[in-house]
């Protein structure tokens, strides 16, 4: 499988995607990720672990679980593939300024270290 290590953005879930035909609300940054996956081809057929998606976020007990889980699913991962948002113009000068910021994202920079493969 191949584990998203991604940016909430805004942390109330405002968008629904289908999962196996059930619906299941999710941040709009990672409905972008999931919108852009779904036209590459090379996404497309992959197993993919994302925390919004294969942990129940109504169930504080499983997510409190889950976070102590994160090292080894991480580490398990085939890849770990870091979605920091869509592309926008002037998005190459913005990606050499955000690569000091994106180590500092504790979060992402763990879960990305986790793996050999990150894919940016």
């Amino acid at each position: 499988y191949t584990a998203l290590s991604y940016t909430w953005g805004k942390c109330d879930p405002d968008c629904t995607v289908l999962v196996d035909g059930t619906p299941v609300r999710v941040t709009r940054n990672l409905k972008r990720f999931l919108d852009q996956a779904a036209r590459l081809h090379k996404y497309r057929s992959r197993q993919h672990w994302i925390d919004a998606i294969c942990i129940d976020q109504t169930s504080m007990t499983e997510c409190t679980h889950q976070v102590g889980l994160m090292a080894d699913i991480y580490s398990k991962a085939r890849s770990v593939l870091v979605w920091l948002g869509p592309a926008y113009r002037g998005s190459q000068t913005a990606m050499k300024m955000l690569r000091g910021q994106y180590r500092r994202e504790i979060w992402i920079e763990a879960e990305a270290q986790l793996c050999e493969f990150q894919l940016v």
